[in-house]
């Protein structure tokens, strides 16, 4: 089967490619929130939770777990486990109906659910791939407390440089902080309704008594609240300090999807995910996400999204954010699609351009990586591109190009020949004749025609690609030079 496949990480399996820029689209219930979680859209071929919802409280256990019926599908599998994406609980395995009673579903607390729809041909497992699923999380009771403080601990002395943080409630909708300098109140700080789990507070007046407020919104318009009193230490943050807080957070965002970059449910990333349309998140979703959860958690330093790309298609492409590090003056990256950061060979965050230039110049060892999840650079590797290929091209966000276009992608490709049938999938493209504005192949069995530039079509993944016609020159497969 022929995959489409554009900016994203994990392998992602459903062909997405890369969407517009999205628009950010806050959950909540309650006052300052919008009405209700943002919610995926319906995508054919994907079942969609009927009961129960996406964070219900009071979920019936005696009631069936039921979801929507989706045209062709072999099969349905459910799994309920106490993390996301676990089976804990409960597994159905394969089966052909659309609702199941649960026997044992517990009394209390957060519950993880998955269902997918099994196409022909694929068979249902219970280990990590699990595509074309969607997620709801849920309780069986109401007994929700409300988040709680981490740091800093009741009555106990804060620093600037260490954020105000809290425990992630999986069935929130949205948190609120409030500081002041007398109990209740806001003099000195209120977030409104935001979507991340810390706060950097810097300028605090030190050694007085400060009241913090913390707001936790579920739905049905239930709110909890813990309120604390700390004092400050040191009021001060370094830039330093600040990028660590971005590149937690940047940890934070590519933890909210599965290896398939399906957003979990009641994430932020949701919200950017749904914005565009679709149900699974590519690298667009997450540096928007990333972007917005930058604002929440008051990262002052200037940040923006940066487009690279493999070639000059528009196609094999990939989006980032760039954060502005004061003390060396640069733009440094940060990826929360792939949850890594470019190190340089003197030690310092990479910028874009010192990473096209080592790609440029095929030296590789000049750039190093720094990964930011227990995944390391599981999702660098499943990639299609090699990660550093993808800076040979680099755009500003008005999309002017920063770099002269490189001369030629051959060199990051095997010359496969006039065809190529392996017994395994990989990442190929065809050469286009010369003066060929397109080139026609027979892809997995079928006539294809793709655009061509830069004297190639779009990279694709397939097991088995022949030119047969005189537009097609040759077949090439992708080099992997770095993360192989």
């Amino acid at each position: 089967m022929l995959l489409l496949v554009g900016c994203g990480g994990g392998g992602s399996t459903d062909g997405s490619g890369s969407g517009p820029v999205a628009a950010y689209s806050p959950f909540s219930t309650a006052a300052g929130l919008s009405s209700g979680a943002a919610a995926l859209p319906a995508v054919n071929g994907w079942p969609q939770f009927v009961y129960p919802t996406s964070g219900q409280l009071s979920v019936d256990p005696s009631h069936p777990i039921q979801w929507s019926q989706v045209d062709n599908a072999y099969a349905y599998q459910l799994q309920i486990g106490t993390s996301p994406g676990a089976n804990d609980v409960f597994d159905s395995g394969a089966i052909a109906s659309t609702s199941i009673s649960v026997p044992g579903l517990p009394q209390s607390g957060v519950l993880y659910a998955r269902v997918r729809a099994v196409p022909k041909g694929w068979s249902p497992d219970s280990g990590t791939d699990f595509s074309r699923a969607e997620y709801a999380t849920f309780r069986t009771d109401s007994d929700v407390k409300g988040a709680t403080f981490i740091y800093p601990a009741n009555a106990g002395m804060a620093n600037a440089a260490t954020p105000i943080s809290w425990t992630d409630e999986s069935v929130a909708q949205g948190y609120r902080l409030t500081l002041g300098s007398t109990a209740g109140g806001l003099d000195l700080l209120d977030t409104g309704w935001i979507h991340t789990t810390l706060r950097v507070a810097p300028g605090l007046p030190a050694g007085i008594t400060i009241y913090a407020t913390l707001y936790t919104a579920y739905a049905n318009n239930i709110q909890h609240q813990q309120k604390i009193t700390f004092t400050v230490g040191d009021p001060s943050i370094s830039s330093a300090d600040i990028v660590a807080v971005a590149r937690t957070l940047a940890a934070n965002v590519r933890e909210m999807a599965d290896t398939d970059n399906q957003p979990h449910d009641l994430t932020p990333l949701v919200a950017s995910v749904a914005s565009e349309g679709d149900a699974v998140a590519d690298c667009t979703a997450f540096t928007n996400t990333l972007l917005k959860q930058l604002a929440d958690a008051n990262i002052t330093l200037q940040s923006r999204s940066l487009s690279v790309c493999f070639n000059t298609n528009s196609y094999d492409c990939h989006e980032l954010v760039e954060i502005y590090d004061p003390d060396s003056t640069r733009w440094v990256t940060l990826d929360p699609t792939f949850g890594l950061y470019a190190v340089d060979s003197a030690g310092q965050p990479a910028t874009a351009q010192e990473i096209s230039d080592a790609a440029r110049s095929m030296n590789f060892a000049e750039i190093s990586y720094q990964y930011l999840t227990p995944s390391k650079d599981a999702y660098a590797r499943a990639y299609y591109i090699d990660y550093p290929l993808l800076f040979l091209n680099v755009y500003q966000s008005n999309s002017q190009q920063l770099l002269e276009p490189q001369p030629s992608v051959q060199p990051y490709f095997d010359l496969m020949g006039t065809s190529v049938a392996a017994p395994v999938s990989n990442y190929y493209a065809v050469q286009c004749a010369s003066g060929s504005g397109s080139a026609t192949a027979i892809w997995d069995g079928a006539a294809k025609t793709y655009t061509c530039t830069d004297g190639f079509t779009p990279v694709f993944w397939a097991l088995a690609v022949a030119t047969g016609d005189p537009s097609a020159a040759a077949v090439w497969r992708l080099h992997r030079f770095v993360f192989q």
